[in-house]
């Protein structure tokens, strides 16, 4: 037991005698260098994933035309080139009600894309289900007069689309859903 005793004052001992610098001299202070920070990392898509995106661009490039020149006899159904099932019955719908007020769109949406989930594939083909966030501070509806609408607005919305790739590698929206939460 003494012995052990011993062996811990010794330790003590030689820890606080390394600590201490002989008169006059400064012990160096260390320097301590802080990895700079990195910029935020770009989410980097699959050529898969990124087909999937592109889709949905198109699809709210064509949505946006459409919704920008709404007229009776307008090329309403230029819209199943890049949608299909819902997206496409929804927009429909959308736009009847807009010409039937007057009402057409100014500016674009866009999407901001979080995540890209690889779904079920079957005999129609390959589902992705794109996570992201919808714009549209750059996006009004307005009347016949170039009023905007006025009520209640919400700038971006969580958002969920779901994109069929069929076998000749053609993409179509099949639905688009609002996300509960923010952005």
């Amino acid at each position: 037991m003494t012995g052990l005793i011993r062996s811990l004052i010794l330790g003590i001992l030689v820890v606080s005698m390394a600590a201490c610098t002989p008169a006059g001299e400064t012990s160096p202070t260390p320097t301590v260098t802080l990895p700079s920070p990195s910029p935020t990392p770009t989410p980097q898509w699959t050529d898969e994933e990124q087909a999937a995106l592109d889709a949905i661009d198109r699809y709210l490039e064509v949505w946006s035309d459409i919704g920008q020149h709404v007229t009776e006899g307008g090329k309403w159904n230029t819209i199943n080139t890049v949608a299909a099932d819902d997206a496409a019955t929804s927009a429909l719908n959308v736009w009847k009600r807009w010409y039937d007020n007057g009402w057409h769109l100014e500016g674009a949406p866009t999407l901001e894309p979080t995540m890209v989930q690889i779904g079920m594939r079957d005999g129609r083909g390959q589902r992705y289900y794109v996570y992201g966030c919808y714009h549209m501070e750059n996006a009004h509806l307005v009347d016949k007069t170039g009023t905007r609408l006025s009520g209640e607005r919400v700038d971006t919305q969580p958002v969920l689309y779901v994109v069929l790739r069929v076998q000749n590698d053609r993409h179509f929206v099949l639905e688009g859903k609002n996300q509960e939460g923010t952005c």
